[in-house]
């Protein structure tokens, strides 16, 4: 099962996540894993950050860090799977892309990188293909306001459409959160 949970800032979509992966491991058993894409930048990141890890406390999830190169989970997941349906909660896709598109290169200079949201589409159209698993995707609609924004928040914003869309393709449920 493919689903994809998206709507505003920080209203509830990791909780509801969660909600479902919960109840997804206990129908099908399995490991039942968070992949975590967000890099803190500082102190409001590490205390978003702690929070959503205290959210968790006790459900148990096991956590996967994967700021970049979503792919990876693919080959990587057989050394976390367990007997069952294993679930994949990925959140969030707004971070995820924020990790890929403005990010420092091994020089320590900062690079924005346009193609990141098509990279990360075809990235999640290949874990989307594998059935053996499922997976919860988290997103923030930050695209639906008028405001006028520059060259590279306009790009960040069209790529999460742009993955979003790509998602919504290939999931079993779409759910926005209002």
């Amino acid at each position: 099962m493919v689903v994809l949970l998206t709507g505003g800032c920080k209203n509830g979509n990791s909780n509801t996540a969660q909600d479902i992966a919960c109840s997804l491991r206990a129908r099908l058993g399995g490991g039942l894993y968070y992949v975590a894409t967000m890099e803190s930048t500082g102190k409001e990141d590490d205390e978003r950050i702690r929070k959503h890890v205290e959210n968790r406390e006790g459900l148990g999830f096991e956590t996967i860090e994967m700021a970049r190169d979503i792919k990876r989970l693919s080959t990587e997941k057989d050394k976390f799977l367990k007997p069952g349906t294993n679930t994949f909660l990925v959140d969030s896709l707004t971070a995820l892309l924020a990790g890929e598109m403005f990010r420092t290169d091994e020089n320590g200079e900062f690079v924005q990188d346009f193609g990141a949201a098509a990279r990360i589409c075809e990235d999640i159209r290949v874990l989307c293909e594998e059935k053996d698993f499922n997976l919860i995707f988290v997103s923030d609609g930050i695209y639906s306001d008028a405001a006028l924004y520059d060259e590279s928040t306009d790009a960040y914003r069209e790529g999460l459409a742009l993955i979003e869309r790509e998602v919504a393709k290939t999931s079993d449920e779409v759910i926005e959160m209002c």
